[in-house]
């Protein structure tokens, strides 16, 4: 004769939810998960239908509140905290498998995240203690001396600068509020510029920040971006008569730009380092929907003999494949993150663009 303990046994082998989250309903609506003994014992006749219920549901309607609550007119402060208490729930929920059992409500949780980060992951101490907690890990020194301070001059997206092992790096939270889940997502075509950018020696040292690194909020949809301060670096717009920004460094700038569909690249975000070599610190990646291979990518045949040779020195094929090997492996321990789509597409694009840059050499 069959148990109540037994169905546990088989919903959690068939549904996958653990016991303590079960909920279920006999055709009178009353709770039998609650009893003990057989099914025969509590009532239950042979063939009724029972309803089968994951204890989150309640939670998640909490999470449709707070989450309605921090759209409408109300204090910041009070924002702040409902979009705490429902970002506290989502993670509870994602820990308990309930978008396992419910998977059409994925959606809404990346939406609900969205809302919620609105207002939790734009908090500076938040970040600062993810970067903190990266950095005492990256350099395996627990007792790190790190601070902080403002950045002047906040580019594209915003950020400020810490103060690490005698060296600093300039962080920015690298989140897109748009409309939609999609648009919420983080880039991962722009680590990947990044991660190129440096290896062809025209970008700082990066560093990828998920906010699993906090412990007091993680995100699937945040990621904060850690650039090395470049030796010497002045922008372009800063740039005196001894350290011009000549025709050489615009024609390399607009290769990059053609190569990786960037954009903006004014005249804040790149310059010279102390070796008068072009270095892109800030820039977006252009929509996928602008990332187009055409035979007329780059113009007329590159006879500038100089720049013939910096394109030779930058081994294009080479360190994409270094480049896109490094991606694969940092985001190892960024499991958490939400991808944007289009990554796959995007690398084919510039793989193409690259051999046909290569082959006009």
């Amino acid at each position: 004769m069959a148990t109540i303990k037994q169905l546990h046994d088989k919903i959690l082998s068939r549904f996958h939810i653990g016991i303590e989250y079960q909920q279920i309903y006999d055709s009178k609506n009353s709770r039998i998960d609650l009893l003990k003994g057989s099914l025969e014992g509590v009532g239950l006749k042979d063939n009724e239908t029972l309803i089968l219920k994951h204890s989150g549901l309640h939670d998640w309607a909490a999470c449709l509140v707070f989450a309605d609550s921090v759209t409408q007119k109300k204090p910041d402060h009070l924002k702040a905290k409902f979009a705490k208490q429902g970002s506290k729930i989502l993670i509870h929920l994602e820990n308990c498998e309930f978008f396992a059992t419910y998977p059409t409500f994925a959606d809404k949780f990346v939406e609900l995240s969205t809302v919620f980060d609105r207002f939790i992951i734009g908090v500076e101490e938040s970040i600062k203690i993810a970067v903190g907690s990266y950095f005492r890990k990256y350099f395996a020194n627990e007792a790190l001396s790190i601070t902080f301070s403002p950045k002047p001059d906040t580019g594209a997206q915003g950020g400020f600068i810490v103060h690490v092992a005698d060296a600093d790096y300039f962080v920015k939270n690298h989140t897109f509020m748009g409309r939609g889940s999609a648009h919420s997502r983080v880039d991962k075509r722009e680590i990947f510029v990044y991660r190129l950018l440096q290896f062809i020696g025209v970008g700082a040292d990066a560093h990828f920040i998920p906010s699993a690194y906090s412990r007091c909020y993680t995100s699937a949809l945040a990621l904060h971006i850690a650039t090395k301060r470049v030796q010497g670096f002045q922008k372009k717009r800063a740039l005196r008569s001894a350290c011009p920004f000549t025709d050489e460094h615009q024609m390399r700038l607009d290769l990059i730009r053609n190569l990786l569909y960037l954009g903006d690249l004014n005249s804040r975000n790149y310059g010279l380092d102390d070796k008068h070599q072009l270095i892109i610190i800030d820039f977006v990646v252009l929509p996928q929907e602008s990332c187009i291979h055409s035979a007329t990518l780059f113009g007329q045949r590159l006879d500038h003999p100089s720049l013939n040779m910096i394109i030779k020195n930058w081994k294009l094929l080479e360190n994409f494949t270094k480049a896109t090997e490094s991606i694969a492996n940092d985001c190892k321990r960024m499991e958490s993150i939400i991808w944007r789509d289009g990554y796959d597409k995007y690398l084919k694009v510039v793989l193409e663009n690259i051999k046909l840059l290569n082959n006009m050499l």
